[in-house]
């Protein structure tokens, strides 16, 4: 049996969502969440999301922008995040 990876990739897309900070000792009023969605019949499906992650909406743009275009596997998300903060 053959199974198409590269499809299967170029199903997963990545974004990122503006959430309110709630935090107290701050300079920040939002932060940015990066979201894993599955395509299904072009409707977007949250598969993953792993909230507060970038302070700025540049970065979290320039970030989910990297990952679409490269087609990160969903198996490295994760990793791809913590690598992006640290």
């Amino acid at each position: 049996m053959f199974v198409d990876c590269e499809r299967i990739y170029e199903m997963f897309t990545y974004g990122y969502i503006k959430e309110e900070y709630e935090g107290t000792d701050t300079e920040y009023d939002y932060v940015y969440g990066v979201e894993l969605c599955y395509q299904q019949e072009g409707a977007p499906i949250r598969v993953n999301y792993i909230s507060g992650v970038f302070t700025d909406e540049d970065s979290a743009k320039a970030f989910v922008e990297l990952c679409n275009r490269l087609e990160l596997s969903p198996v490295h998300f994760y990793d791809a995040v913590e690598d992006a903060v640290s």
